[in-house]
This record gives C-alpha cells, sequence and structure tokens, in this order.
C-alpha cells in the first residue's frame, strides 16, 4: 500500500499527467522485479492487478482460493492533501472496492491493507476527509462478514 512518504508529492495522491509513468514504475518493481511475487503470482493475477494498479495505486491479491488482500491507496482520501489536484481515481477505487466486497465468493475473506486507515487522528485533526471516511465506514460494516 502506498504511504505518504512514497512519492515526491508527500501526502498527494500522483496527479493524473504522472500516473501512467510512476504507477508503472512501481508496478514493474513490486510485481515483475520483487522475486517473490513475480514467482508467486499467475500471469492473470498479474494482468488484474496491472488494470487497477495503474488506474489508482490499489489492488486485489489472491493468496488463496479463499483469502484475498485488498490494497487501497488512502493518498486519495488524505486531508491533508492539496485540493488542487484532482483526480478521480479515489472515487473509482472506492466503487472499486464495494464491488470486491460485494460480488465475491459467500467464503471468500479479505484483507485490507492502507497506510492511513480511515478513523485516524492526529492532533485531534481528521486524517481522511469526511465523505470517503463515512463511506468507507459504511462499506465495512456492510460487509464486516468477508473482512
Amino acid at each position: 500500500a502506498f504511504g505518504n512518504n512514497d512519492s515526491k508529492y508527500h501526502d498527494n495522491p500522483i496527479p493524473d499527467e504522472d500516473a501512467p509513468y510512476f504507477y508503472g514504475y512501481v508496478f514493474n518493481l513490486w510485481f515483475k522485479l520483487l522475486p517473490g511475487n513475480n514467482s508467486k503470482l499467475k500471469k492473470e493475477q498479474v494482468a488484474e492487478i496491472e488494470k487497477t494498479f495503474q488506474n489508482g495505486g490499489y489492488y486485489r491479491m489472491d493468496l488463496s482460493d479463499r483469502v484475498s488482500v485488498l490494497s487501497i491507496n488512502t493518498l486519495y482520501y488524505d486531508s491533508n492533501r492539496n485540493m488542487s489536484d484532482s483526480t478521480g481515481s479515489g472515487v473509482q477505487q472506492m466503487y472499486w472496492l464495494e464491488d470486491q466486497l460485494k460480488t465475491a465468493e459467500p467464503d471468500r475473506k479479505f484483507v485490507i491493507i492502507q497506510h492511513v486507515y480511515g478513523g485516524t487522528r492526529a492532533n485531534n485533526h481528521p486524517m481522511w476527509f469526511t465523505y470517503p471516511n463515512n463511506t468507507y465506514f459504511d462499506l465495512m460494516s456492510k460487509y464486516k462478514d468477508k473482512i
């Protein structure tokens, strides 16, 4: 999962104009060059990961036929981010997250990883904007049996 110091845009998601280069570069490092990921993942799974990773740095990795990791890029919801760098990828990611939880097989369980998690506060200041924070917790409550 991406953190606030993982790019030159501290606390901000990658701007749309830099996204293809940045996410392509990191995808290559994480999923093609790291031996554990490269040798253990099926080509079909890597192709699925690449689709959402290239769109916004989020992805699903199936660990088994019943357990998956959903890695979300919470920089889109960071209350410290520069709002002039608008991007729709955070909204798309939330729809994707709900779709993953809603359409999964009944016995599929998910581990959700992220850098700054919903509800986090620092110095009594919320670390996420209100709307995505509420949406996230609504999803966690609605699909708690799968998480």
